[in-house]
């Protein structure tokens, strides 16, 4: 017999970067239950519901100084793509929608730092103590937040990174590594679940794609089309240096026709015409 950590390694990770980027401004506790986030009993929310709500908890809950639940943050690991816990998690997604509570969910890639040694999720949090801020200061009714110019100088710049992520595949490109320096990128999602692809041409002909995707978005102070323009071009350059890094992997690749055919992109792109593909949100 033996005793249980609270955490599983990436669990512990998620928490030091959410401690460190919300530093005494909040405080976070780990393993919450949802019944003792929510006021659930006289809710109206359904049997299935209480009772899940009685057995689920969150992974992180932030705090104000009161102990006032501000919002949750859950990690999703490789088991939430299950079956199982994909039912779970739109439950939990669910109720914190009906009880107008804010829910963060993160994955690896999130916690993964660039080379400026910062990862996504110390910018998300970084931005939500800035938020956090103004609203507290601010008495203007309807202001509206714009965390993408904050900290434009610094690592922890969501542009800043992006244009990182671009420098690099063009430095690739000059150097006569990469067909072309041009990312295409769109972006669909209906005001729950959001969808980014990418890809650029390595090879004429031959592009390295890669795709990435929020389930779920339940929190106000982030544009989830702007965070995945960032999230997506970052993946991509990814991709790329792992295609160069091994020589030109084809299991990385997918070609101008599968492009096409997936309506990536349009035939025009056949003629060698600028084409972009802009965000366009399927609202």
């Amino acid at each position: 017999m033996r005793l249980l950590k609270l955490f599983n390694k990436s669990e512990m990770e998620c928490l030091n970067l959410i401690s460190k980027s919300l530093g005494d401004v909040f405080i976070v506790a780990g393993k919450v239950r949802v019944a003792d986030v929510f006021e659930i009993q006289g809710s109206g929310i359904d049997v299935e519901m209480y009772s899940y709500a009685l057995k689920a908890h969150f992974d992180f809950v932030v705090y104000d100084k009161l102990y006032v639940p501000i919002m949750a943050i859950e990690f999703d690991g490789p088991s939430h793509k299950k079956e199982s816990q994909v039912v779970n998690d739109d439950m939990k997604n669910e109720l914190c929608r009906k009880f107008n509570f804010p829910l963060l969910r993160l994955n690896d890639n999130w916690l993964s730092k660039d080379d400026s040694g910062v990862s996504i999720v110390e910018c998300l949090l970084s931005s939500f103590v800035d938020y956090s801020k103004i609203v507290e200061t601010n008495d203007e009714v309807g202001f509206v937040y714009d965390c993408f110019n904050l900290h434009a100088g610094d690592d922890l710049s969501f542009y800043r990174k992006k244009r990182s992520a671009q420098k690099a595949i063009k430095d690739k490109f000059e150097s006569g590594k990469l067909h072309s320096h041009d990312v295409f990128y769109s972006i669909s999602g209906d005001q729950k679940s959001y969808r980014a692809e990418a890809w650029v041409e390595v090879e004429r002909g031959r592009f390295v794609s890669t795709s990435v995707s929020i389930r779920h978005w339940g929190v106000h102070w982030i544009n989830p089309i702007e965070l995945l323009e960032v999230l997506v071009h970052i993946q991509l350059w990814r991709k790329v240096e792992h295609w160069l890094r091994n020589g030109g992997d084809l299991s990385l690749e997918i070609s101008l026709r599968q492009v096409v055919l997936r309506g990536r992109l349009k035939p025009e792109y056949l003629e060698r015409q600028n084409f972009f593909t802009p965000a366009t949100p399927a609202f």
